[in-house]
């Protein structure tokens, strides 16, 4: 009789508002997909077979629009991204089933734009790099365990422009390397005292 009540309550209240909820169901009766709909916005919710929450997805006028958040089948977030007409438009992160964030950065018009960042599993920076208009423009590096610098290149037009530079991991150049659209014109080795070996 409890959930008679209830089902009648959520259902007034649904009403009231101008909210619209439909279903799809599995075989063995649990939700598969839930519809919110409310005027010009619709929020679709997925499931997994076992009842746990697989993804949540903002629509406005059947486009995606707004935030999405997909789940392990554990319950654990493993993406969350905001889209803006259909196409991926502000900050996005993925993370590990052991909730340890991997990538972060940001999109717009579902490209790559802003700085990308790569995570070790104890949450240090793995590499970092900046994104223009979907590709590489700017500085990228590469991180040691012990979070010193391990590669240091420069991208113009998503290939290699300028100097990159590998580094010991106690520090100090290893070698340095000049390039002009993704041709290497120059690379010179060091010693770790910092002598010069050779250059070419």
């Amino acid at each position: 009789m409890k959930y008679l009540i209830l089902f009648l309550l959520i259902t007034s209240f649904a009403q009231a508002k101008n909210i619209d909820i439909s279903t799809k169901i599995y075989e063995n009766g649990k939700i598969k997909t839930e519809y919110i709909t409310n005027n010009l916005y619709t929020t679709q919710k997925d499931y997994y077979e076992n009842g746990q929450l697989k993804r949540v997805t903002s629509f406005k006028n059947n486009t995606v629009d707004g935030i999405v958040k997909n789940y392990f089948q554990n319950g654990v977030l493993h993406t969350q991204g905001v889209y803006k007409n259909g196409k991926k438009d502000g900050r996005f992160k993925e993370y590990s089933k052991e909730q340890r964030i991997k990538v972060s950065g940001s999109f717009k018009n579902d490209k790559k734009d802003g700085v990308f960042k790569v995570y070790n599993k104890d949450g240090s920076v793995q590499s970092k790099g900046r994104y223009k208009n979907g590709q590489k423009d700017g500085v990228f590096k590469r991180y040691y365990s012990n979070e010193r610098v391990e590669l240091e290149s420069r991208y113009k037009n998503d290939v290699q422009h300028g100097k990159t530079r590998l580094y010991y991991e106690r520090g100090g150049i290893e070698s340095e390397a000049i390039y002009e659209n993704g041709k290497q014109i120059k690379i010179t080795k060091y010693m770790p005292n910092g002598r010069e070996i050779y250059e070419f």
